[in-house]
């Protein structure tokens, strides 16, 4: 049921920070501007007619991230502000969508280790400076695993309530998601495991029918990834494939539709 509450929440929440996912119906910027419809040229021109997902006439003037922006956002009514960022809150959910999981906005507080998180708003037994870097205040974060520093952390963490040990990492599941939030789908993490022709998808761990270099490419253990469909390297593909299980046909992509 969890891809069904993640549909749910989605309407008027983003999963990822940049939420390109997005496909609520929030549609005012965060200074408070009513945003132009995708299908329209006025007040300003632009070429995102079609680079939305299906018929731009579908996203009305709701707040999208067709640009890879660091939020969804809108070109406005306001002849004066051709566009803006949308404020769209994060969905509250047990899982990542991420590798980093900076979207994390779910409630587990132990780490890996099974040790208690320090509150957030709290400088015992440990002083940081991150009360100011997560986002919104920070008593509202609690003592939850969350990751304040991109590109420096592989998952969420947190500090302990062990004097011992000043922080750790946590265990977050990723969530399973029938469907990619973006072109290449590198975060996708659903079950889908036949090619757009049909053909079955060979597992990961697996080196037959063919053998492959990608066993220890994608994260935690590739037995976990079984046979479904993936992308597990940038730029290598414009979206989740596999090795099929046919002798004849080495790899084909995968029909996966966007969130």
């Amino acid at each position: 049921m969890l891809p069904d509450r993640i549909h749910m929440l989605a309407r008027d929440c983003k999963i990822s920070v940049e939420g390109l996912e997005y496909r609520g119906n929030i549609s005012v910027t965060v200074s408070g501007k009513s945003c132009q419809r995708w299908d329209s040229q006025t007040p300003h021109s632009h070429s995102y007619t079609d680079r939305l997902p299906g018929n731009a006439s579908e996203h009305k003037n709701y707040c999208r991230n067709p640009s890879s922006a660091g939020s969804p956002w809108c070109y406005t009514l306001d002849p004066k502000t051709r566009w803006e960022l949308c404020q769209i809150p994060l969905c509250a959910m047990d899982c990542k969508i991420s590798v980093e999981g900076l979207e994390y906005r779910g409630n587990i507080s132990v780490t890996v280790s099974g040790k208690s998180c320090q509150r957030w708003d709290s400088q015992t037994p440990h002083s940081h400076g991150y009360a100011e870097r997560l986002q919104g205040n920070a008593s509202e974060h609690e003592n939850y695993c969350r990751n304040p520093t991109p590109g420096m952390e592989a998952t969420p963490w947190c500090y302990t309530l062990d004097p011992d040990t000043r922080w750790e990492l946590c265990q977050i599941p990723f969530c399973v998601l029938d469907c990619k939030k973006t072109r290449e789908g590198m975060d996708y993490r659903g079950n889908k495991s036949t090619t757009i022709s049909g053909k079955t998808c060979q597992r990961w761990d697996r080196q037959s029918p063919w053998t492959h270099s990608y066993t220890n490419v994608l994260p935690g253990n590739s037995s976990i990834h079984e046979n479904f469909c993936r992308n597990p390297r940038a730029n290598e593909a414009d979206g989740p494939w596999c090795y099929t299980t046919d002798p004849n046909t080495r790899w084909e992509f995968c029909d996966i539709p966007f969130c």
